[in-house]
């Protein structure tokens, strides 16, 4: 999640309005059912921290989780 630290806080600092992110590969949605809900709950763990974190800098985030099947 380092490098997705690093994205964001370069788009701020170069003025980017509008940052999109894609955080779960093709690959991990053929893992099992209990390990992908594992996953998204740490990665919901991560971008609540982080938004509460990125609202001190004036910045506004939405969250979309998109499934392809």
């Amino acid at each position: 999640m380092k490098a997705v630290r690093e994205v964001v806080e370069g788009a701020i600092d170069a003025g980017v309005e509008v940052l999109t992110l894609f955080a779960f590969s093709d690959e991990n949605w053929n893992r099992p059912a209990p390990e992908i809900s594992a996953l998204m709950e740490l990665l919901e763990e991560y971008i609540a921290k982080e938004v509460a974190e990125l609202r001190t800098r004036a910045c506004r985030s939405t969250c979309s989780a998109i499934a392809v099947a």
